[in-house]
Formats: C-alpha cells, sequence, structure tokens
C-alpha cells in the first residue's frame, strides 16, 4: 500500500515536469466587479514558439515591433540644412532646401518604412524637388549624406 501510494506520488511529480501551457505575453488586464458576479481578464497574445539566434529572438504568434535606428553624425556647425514639405504633411512633392553647404558628395535617399530605399539621387543645387506622386500615403525617412556619412534623417509623412 504504502509502495502504491509512493510510486503515484513519484509518478504525478515526474508528470508535471512534462506539462507545458501556453505562455502569454500581456498588454493589459484587470478584475471587473459588478451586481452579477466578478471576472479577472487579460490582453494579450500567446506565444507560439520561440526562436532564439545569435543576433536575437523571436516569439512566433507575437506582433513584432519594427525599429529603426540610425547612426550618424550631427555636424550642425558645418551644414545648416532646412526642409520644407508643401502642404505639410506633404501629398505630392518635397523641397529640400540646402544652405551653406559645398553640395560635392551632397546627396539623399528616401526610405519606406520596411527599410526599402526607394530614391538615391545626388543634390546638385541648393534646392532639390522629389516628387513622392508615385509612392502610397506612409511615413518615409529622407537621409541627408556627405561622403557616405548621414549628416540629418527627415520623417516625412505623404497624405
Amino acid at each position: 500500500m504504502l509502495d502504491s501510494r509512493l510510486l503515484l506520488t513519484f509518478s504525478l511529480v515526474l508528470f508535471t515536469f512534462f506539462l507545458s501551457a501556453q505562455e502569454t505575453i500581456l498588454s493589459s488586464g484587470t478584475n471587473a466587479n459588478g451586481s452579477g458576479g466578478s471576472i479577472a481578464y487579460s490582453l494579450g497574445q500567446v506565444s507560439i514558439d520561440l526562436n532564439v539566434g545569435n543576433s536575437g529572438s523571436v516569439l512566433q504568434g507575437v506582433q513584432q515591433p519594427y525599429e529603426i535606428y540610425t547612426v550618424g553624425t550631427d555636424e550642425l556647425s558645418a551644414i545648416y540644412l532646412k526642409l520644407n514639405a508643401y502642404p505639410n504633411p506633404t501629398s505630392d512633392q518635397l523641397v529640400l532646401t540646402v544652405e551653406d553647404m559645398n553640395f560635392e558628395n551632397l546627396s539623399y535617399h528616401l526610405y519606406n518604412s520596411t527599410g526599402k530605399t526607394l530614391i538615391s539621387n545626388e543634390c546638385d543645387e541648393s534646392i532639390t524637388n522629389i516628387n513622392l506622386n508615385q509612392y502610397p500615403s506612409d511615413t518615409y525617412l529622407l537621409s541627408i549624406t556627405n561622403n557616405h556619412l548621414t549628416i540629418k534623417t527627415f520623417r516625412i509623412i505623404k497624405n
């Protein structure tokens, strides 16, 4: 009798190590009380699978944030950039105005929200028109570079 209880207890303890439940990442939750009773709830997503690699990790089934990092120097003493978007936010044209800067090796690059380069041209004059008619409404990044070094990055909103 004692051996069967010990075996049953050991089996239950061993069995609990192999159990797994759903893992959730909660964004919110609370307890709600009313005249009909109470309920506790949480808002989140079910994590299906975790994949880990050298460059990071991803939880499948969970929305992943998309972050854009820009690295460059801020040479405010050497350059004065003025960006005018007509209208602001723009619907079709951007006007990039560069003052007090040598245009040699100065260029601009327009990126969409996924980081794909849409336009890459050199700035030859103090006023550069950038046509956005063919692109959908979205948020874009306009990066100004000098000798392949990022000087300034602007966030552009197109209606």
